[in-house]
């Protein structure tokens, strides 16, 4: 993992700034966390809705690698995506930011939210603004009860 991300010696290293914590945060530290982190990875190749939709609620881009599986593996991230970016055009904005056509893909793109400080600015912001449309919009009510629904279902 170390060697993927751009670990090693000298120089400066993103690696100095991945933290893994601890699984019993309070929902309030969780919050905390997700608020303060510069991106969120959504898991490979399965993916995580809950995980993408709570740092996607905080205004945390979420970077994902859609995968061929039909549920998970980044599309349903990407549907949320979709969504947010209705009110622009979703396909030259979160492609290019958030959504990796491949791994290595991915991974630049993480590179580029964690180390370049007015792109990430400026993503965290669009993002925020498309959320709160989504947020306070009939449409986005709707998707939020289709997602509650379905997630007390399973």
């Amino acid at each position: 993992m170390k060697k993927s991300i751009g670990g090693g010696r000298g120089g400066s290293s993103i690696w100095k700034r991945v933290r893994f914590m601890d699984t019993a945060l309070n929902s309030d530290d969780y919050a905390a966390v997700l608020r303060h982190s510069a991106v969120a990875l959504d898991t490979y190749p399965v993916g995580n809705l809950v995980g993408g939709i709570e740092a996607l609620n905080v205004g945390v881009p979420v970077v994902t690698v859609p995968s061929k599986q039909h549920a998970g593996g980044g599309r349903l991230v990407r549907g949320v995506y979709t969504i947010l970016g209705q009110n622009k055009n979703p396909d030259s904005f979160y492609n290019e930011c958030c959504i990796g056509r491949s791994v290595e893909d991915a991974i630049g793109k993480v590179s580029k939210l964690v180390r370049e400080r007015e792109y990430s600015d400026l993503v965290k912001k669009q993002l925020r603004e498309e959320v709160d449309i989504l947020r306070t919009s009939k449409e986005g009510n709707v998707y939020a009860r289709q997602i509650e629904d379905f997630l007390f279902s399973v």
